[in-house]
């Protein structure tokens, strides 16, 4: 029973990450360190062989809840998302901000100031890379050493707390990654270079986690996170309806993370 209760439960979790994925320019790393996830997948995907039953009943429910939430909230957000864009986006705030208590309170308990220096820079060149425009490199999908590269950077944009594939293809000039698979004959190699980005990530991560300065990391990328999300608030007005019900929809946010990291 409590097996079921874990595996339902981590699959709404998977769910409600995965239609934030489908959102422009929210993080699905962000998401998982918000509810608490990122150690837990990092340490299933790095161990995984060393207990395979175990990992993949970590593993497969969050991945078969991402994937549904991620495809629902695709079509869903095809048409809420140009209306009610602000809504949406602060309540994903509220989501990721639930975490920051929790952060905040560890990295009291452990004061490092190597950790603050190491906050306030990584925080400081995420605002930079935010407000710096006309960065836009191009490069050919059809050769195939630049698909791999290209799959490889997109996997560690997908899991990396901070940052997302929609700010990736803005950078590389493509306008969604999934559009990639029917323009292209190297799909195959694009998807084994996401998984080696998938693996990078989780290798660095787990390196990371051994560190007293983990926490200071992973609060500058979440925060650095929330700055990139609203920025991409297009549909805000001076309106009570508006204002009401974006506040409303930051507290449901913030209180469901809340509840979440206390399962």
């Amino acid at each position: 029973v409590m097996k079921l209760k874990y595996g339902f439960v981590t699959t709404v979790k998977g769910g409600i990450i995965g239609i934030g994925s489908a959102i422009p320019f929210i993080s699905l790393g962000a998401l998982l360190a918000s509810i608490d996830l990122f150690k837990l997948v990092i340490d299933a995907i790095c161990n995984f062989f060393k207990d395979v039953r175990k990992n993949t009943f970590i593993l497969v429910p969050l991945i078969l809840g991402i994937v549904v939430g991620f495809l629902a909230g695709s079509q869903i957000m095809t048409y809420l998302y140009p209306k009610y864009n602000c809504q949406i986006v602060l309540f994903f705030v509220g989501l990721i901000m639930g975490s920051i208590p929790t952060f905040a309170s560890d990295i009291k308990k452990n004061k490092k100031l190597f950790g603050s220096l190491l906050f306030f820079l990584i925080f400081s060149i995420f605002l930079v890379f935010c407000f710096v425009h006309n960065i836009t490199f191009n490069i050919n999908i059809d050769n195939l050493s630049n698909t791999i590269i290209y799959g490889v950077v997109t996997g560690i944009a997908i899991l990396f707390p901070g940052f997302s594939e929609h700010l990736l293809n803005k950078l590389f000039g493509i306008t969604s990654f999934t559009s990639f698979f029917g323009n292209n004959n190297f799909t195959l190699v694009y998807v084994i270079g996401v998984f080696i980005g998938f693996l990078l990530v989780c290798f660095i991560f787990k390196y990371l986690y051994k560190k007293p300065f983990i926490n200071y990391i992973l609060l500058s990328l979440i925060l650095s996170s929330v700055v990139l999300m609203i920025l991409s608030i297009t549909s805000f007005e001076y309106s009570f309806f508006c204002i009401f019900t974006s506040l409303l929809a930051f507290l449901w946010g913030f209180l469901l993370s809340r509840k979440i990291r206390e399962e």
